[in-house]
């Protein structure tokens, strides 16, 4: 059988079981049909083969982001991007050019993988900064996914006052002193403002949605599960997958928050539903918020102008008039044979679920259906050696890169330090896959690689250096612990006959740049079912194909 396509001379890290490197891979019809030495490989070749010479270049198997909002990632480009901003002074200059572009009345919409932890100030805007730039126009900023910071117009424009009361699960920030809203929206306070958020139609969501594939196919990404759709995005997803010619395959997790809107999914849609570009991997739903609305055992640390209450333990999702429903949501997901995964950011959050699983896995079995607890940040010993214990995977995020200070702040040191404990999940064999949670985070995989390599956060300080994992601990999180996570480990996530031909060749060795450049990295070619999706190196593709 011949190849349609050799790469060789290569460094070419299989992630199997032994994680061996090789140095030449042969694909076939989109898939991966030899791989070993150039002498082995180069048997595969034929008449018709085309040759790649990788000249020594490390490829790996592509990254599979197992938690990435990438719908919302898609809905923000055109968005006022804050990736790059080191001050107050340098948002505000972006805001009020923007606001200087943009008809009167209409939203100026603010995001990007930003965290206030980055500006020299490192705390959040309130109404009265955004104010002096933006004084008529309503202006949203989007942080991440639990927190919102509006002016003073686009709190009016949303119905918004001073004594506006908190909704369920939702925080409206007032100032201590005055009682006034200072604009900071936790949690679902943020729903509040959803009527001033312009909406896309599905044709441009769509479009937006390749345009993001294309610039994650630029790290090497071709796989990104979206941990939080709806019926109607996921007709988008088909869409894509049938008629546009995706670059990167989808999973997906329809969200629901009651027991009624678990049963309309089940009645909707079959477990692992879809084809090689999109499917429907499992339900999600939340125990808590994010850093600033997560269930603790212990209560918050005051944290002056944004958490002042010295009895604040967090937001639960499920307080105890609601355990029952979510236990009868739990034992028809397993019952339906369908994967359950459930965001817990804090220790009580943790503990409430993972005691929930338990229950359940004494009737059903929950490892079999991947049960999956999301980004486990704050969690005691006792979690973890349950999670393992009953077969619990778990999905792990940087999200300490950019949340880092804040967890220190909100939660104190030694809370903020263990957040994420991956070197000891593991240690104990739970199930990991790798991710970002962008945009609470950046959408660059290295970044999370660098981080979970290193523990260093945005403002160049170390936080937690003793759950740090090796670089093959990280890279296979992010190839074949992602796959896992999807069910599609048989398919993808490795170099190995018979997968699909999903690979990055990178623009510098993975395993032996020095710790400051794993970062810097990017893919100079990668590649979807054999296909080239992304090429940065002319020189690596033969001189018909460039």
């Amino acid at each position: 059988m011949s190849a349609d396509l050799i790469l060789f001379n290569g460094k070419i890290i299989t992630v199997n079981n032994n994680f061996d490197v090789k140095e030449s891979v042969a694909i076939k019809d989109g898939k991966f049909i030899a791989v070993g030495t150039n002498h082995e490989v180069d048997a595969f070749g034929g008449e018709n083969t085309e040759w790649i010479d990788l000249m020594g270049k490390t490829v790996i198997p592509g990254f599979i982001d197992s938690h990435i909002h990438v719908e919302m990632c898609a809905s923000q480009i055109g968005w006022v991007n804050l990736e790059g901003t080191k001050e107050i002074q340098d948002v505000l200059q972006l805001i009020s050019e923007r606001v200087q572009a943009t008809p009167l009345g209409e939203t100026v919409m603010v995001g990007g993988p930003w965290h206030e932890k980055q500006l020299k100030e490192g705390r959040m805007l309130t109404r009265w900064d955004i104010d002096q730039v933006s004084p008529n126009h309503p202006v949203v900023i989007k942080r991440g996914g639990h927190v919102m910071m509006c002016n003073s117009k686009a709190l009016e424009k949303a119905g918004i006052t001073d004594h506006t009361p908190n909704p369920d699960h939702g925080i409206i920030v007032r100032d201590k002193d005055t009682g006034k809203a200072i604009g900071v929206l936790i949690e679902d306070a943020i729903k509040l403002v959803d009527v001033l958020i312009p909406k896309l139609s599905e044709d441009e969501m769509a479009k937006n949605i390749l345009s993001f594939m294309a610039e994650q196919n630029s790290y090497g990404v071709t796989g990104m599960t979206d941990p939080l759709v709806t019926q109607n995005q996921i007709n988008i997803y088909k869409e894509i997958a049938k008629k546009r010619n995706p670059t990167a395959r989808i999973s997906a997790l329809h969200f629901v928050n009651s027991l009624e809107e678990t049963k309309e999914v089940f009645s909707t849609y079959r477990p692992l539903e879809g084809d090689n570009f999109f499917r429907i991997t499992g339900v999600k739903t939340f125990a808590d918020g994010g850093v600033e609305g997560a269930w603790m055992k212990e209560p918050y640390q005051i944290v002056k102008g944004q958490q002042e209450d010295p009895t604040f333990h967090g937001v639960p999702y499920y307080p105890q008039e609601r355990q029952n429903e979510l236990r009868e949501m739990l034992n028809l997901t397993a019952q339906e044979g369908w994967q359950m995964q459930i965001h817990v950011a804090g220790d009580a959050a943790t503990e409430q679920i993972v005691d929930l699983y338990e229950e359940v896995s004494k009737e059903h079995p929950i490892d079999s259906y991947r049960w999956t607890a999301m980004h486990v940040l704050s969690v005691r010993a006792e979690e973890l050696q349950k999670m393992k214990e009953i077969g619990c995977s778990a999905t792990v995020q940087n999200l300490s890169y950019l949340l880092g200070k804040n967890m220190v702040h909100y939660w104190g040191q030694e809370r903020g330090s263990n957040a994420a404990p991956i070197r000891s999940m593991i240690d104990l064999g739970i199930p990991l896959g790798g991710g970002t949670d962008s945009p609470v985070v950046p959408w660059n995989p290295f970044i999370s690689i660098s981080w979970m390599v290193t523990r260093e956060i945005v403002d160049g300080s170390v936080l937690g250096i003793h759950e740090a994992i090796t670089r093959e601990e990280a890279i296979k999180l992010w190839t074949i612990g992602s796959a896992y996570n999807q069910f599609n480990e048989e398919n993808v996530g490795s170099i190995e006959p018979g997968k699909f031909a999903d690979l990055a060749v990178l623009s510098d060795d993975i395993l032996t740049v020095s710790e400051e450049k794993i970062k810097d990295l990017h893919s100079e070619l990668t590649m979807v079912n054999g296909n080239i999706v992304f090429l940065k190196n002319d020189s690596l593709v033969p001189a018909g194909q460039v």
